[in-house]
């Protein structure tokens, strides 16, 4: 990342009290994690400024990422996915010319 550009990090927790398990889906890589009830979700977010985006559905919570970031996901304490390497930045958005 440029040293020129200033970065930001944000931490956002989330408990799952809803007394179901939820779907975890991270996007845009596409990765789908199971959220079990009582369990503690730490969002790890750095990049360029700007924030994740949540959906809170019934059976799911969908977190996108926004250009220039990446994101780590600790469930109760335990990275999600850990060892297999850091997640790729988040690619610009292309802008619609009209």
């Amino acid at each position: 990342m440029p040293h020129n550009v200033l970065e930001r990090r944000l931490i956002a927790r989330i408990t799952n009290s809803s007394g179901v398990p939820k779907r975890l889906i991270l996007e845009p890589w596409g990765e789908e994690y199971s959220l079990p009830v009582g369990s503690v979700l730490e969002i790890l977010a750095e990049g360029l400024p700007g924030a994740p985006e949540f959906d809170f559905a019934d059976e799911c919570l969908t977190i996108y990422a926004w250009s220039g970031s990446t994101l780590t996901l600790v469930l109760d304490g335990a990275e999600l996915d850990a060892g297999q390497g850091p997640r790729t930045v988040v690619p610009p958005t292309p802008t619609r010319r009209v």
